[in-house]
């Protein structure tokens, strides 16, 4: 059975939920598509039938902003909307005490992935 948490960092205004599973060394943040949840976007690569090996990951799924348990405020559209999401995701993991981890993303997730690894380069490997 996958070790699983849940919990919640008030980031930016919002609430931030995030969702835990495994306990292994090699860290992971794993940001879903709009709307989106951890267990929504990665059902497959967390607990299904070949899933990652949670002994050696330790993963991550955010709820972004305005998105699943992250709200309310309703998430605000700008043309800043990626830049707030990778600086939400930095703070998440610094609340988590994590200061270097892999970034995947899914969909509108993965732009904010690309951005993350684009602004903050030293927390990504």
């Amino acid at each position: 059975m996958v070790e699983t948490e849940s919990g919640k960092f008030d980031i930016n205004g919002y609430p931030i939920w995030y969702e835990k599973f495994g306990t292994g060394a090699n860290i992971l943040l794993m940001i879903p598509g709009a709307i989106g949840t951890g267990r929504t976007d990665y059902y497959e690569q967390l607990l299904g039938e070949n899933a990652l090996d949670l002994t050696q990951f330790t993963a991550y799924a955010i709820e972004l902003a305005g998105w699943g348990r992250s709200r309310p405020p309703i998430r605000k559209i700008n043309k800043n909307a990626y830049n707030f999401d990778a600086e939400t995701c930095i703070k998440l993991m610094e609340n988590l005490g994590h200061k270097k981890f892999f970034v995947l993303g899914w969909s509108e997730g993965a732009r904010v992935a690309l951005v993350l690894a684009a602004i903050y380069p030293n927390h990504v490997t």
